[in-house]
């Protein structure tokens, strides 16, 4: 019998190692790990995981595959923690892309209702870990996005058009 939301030791399924990848070094490209992404999506798979672990979402959002999160978030896929609360014990999709300077990606999930309020117990928020990791341009947008709620406010139209922002 085939699990398609089983787990490796590390807390990851097949759909987030799909989300992650490739590598430089894989031989495969991202178009081949959106497809086998699909397919899992397609038989089932869950788009989250076990609370307290990342999420394909999260993973895709960390290496900045903007296709990824456009499809995973049009599945089904969660931008924000459960329930109300502005607190999480792991990152969050928007926080991976902070982290890595991923503008883009970062703008994806604001658009897609991504709060950048939400803080890590005993630690970050989004804007915060964007900063950490001398990403300024995104801690700006993201302490923006933190003081207006807004989405369009965040960057002047000129700017916001260069970027694929339709999920």
């Amino acid at each position: 019998t085939v699990h398609l939301n089983a787990l490796t030791p590390a807390g990851e399924t097949a759909l987030m190692l799909a989300s992650y990848f490739p590598t430089e070094d894989s031989g495969a490209s991202a178009e081949d790990h959106e497809a086998v992404a699909r397919m899992l999506v397609d038989a089932g798979a869950t788009l989250e995981n076990e609370p307290y672990n990342y999420t394909p979402l999260a993973y895709a959002a960390y290496q900045g595959r903007e296709s990824m999160i456009r499809y995973l978030i049009k599945r089904g896929a969660r931008v924000n923690p459960d329930g109300t609360a502005r607190s999480t014990y792991v990152n969050t999709p928007l926080m991976m892309a902070a982290m890595r300077g991923h503008l883009n990606s970062t703008l994806l999930l604001l658009r897609a209702g991504a709060d950048p309020k939400v803080r890590v117990v005993n630690g970050h928020t989004a804007a915060e870990l964007a900063a950490k990791y001398n990403s300024a341009e995104v801690a700006r947008i993201l302490r923006c996005a933190e003081s207006t709620g807004s989405v369009e406010m965040r960057m002047p139209h000129s700017q916001t058009s260069r970027f694929s922002l339709d999920l």
